[in-house]
């Protein structure tokens, strides 16, 4: 998520008090904490649209007879721009998980050959071993033989 976006997790629009601090707070139910946050939210929205309409030069109004900030486009704009990024961090992710997909797959055939080769290892030294118990038992039968 960009680090300038108004949607980040947590964030509060009041700067004095964060969301955490009233979820903290004892003496508040969760209710109160989300309508108390909705309340300052509110607030400090139209403190800061208050503020910025009045450095536009627009005075209260941006469009002349319109009693409505144009706010909608800037929401609209703001969207836009959160979905781009998204879709941005989704294509290096699939780009990722692609490298991802195939080093595992190398790692995969490399680890099957690697099995492979020890089970002939192993197969071969208990054969090896068979062997030499044979030989002993021979040996030892035509010790007592003769």
């Amino acid at each position: 998520m960009p680090p300038d976006s108004p949607f980040r997790r947590g964030t509060s629009l009041n700067p004095f008090r964060s969301k955490e601090s009233f979820v903290q707070s004892p003496s508040l139910t969760r209710r109160q904490a989300f309508e108390a946050e909705q309340a300052t939210q509110a607030s400090a929205t139209s403190k800061s649209w208050f503020r910025g309409s009045r450095q536009s030069q627009g005075g209260m109004l941006q469009k002349k007879g319109s009693g409505m900030p144009n706010r909608q486009n800037d929401v609209q704009l703001t969207l836009e721009e959160e979905i781009e990024y998204w879709k941005n961090q989704n294509q290096q992710q699939e780009v990722e998980l692609q490298e991802l997909e195939h080093s595992l797959g190398e790692k995969s055939k490399e680890s099957s050959d690697l099995q492979a080769r020890w089970n002939l290892e192993n197969f071969k030294y208990n054969l090896l071993v068979d062997m030499w118990a044979m030989r002993v038992l021979d040996n030892e039968q035509l010790s007592t033989r003769t």
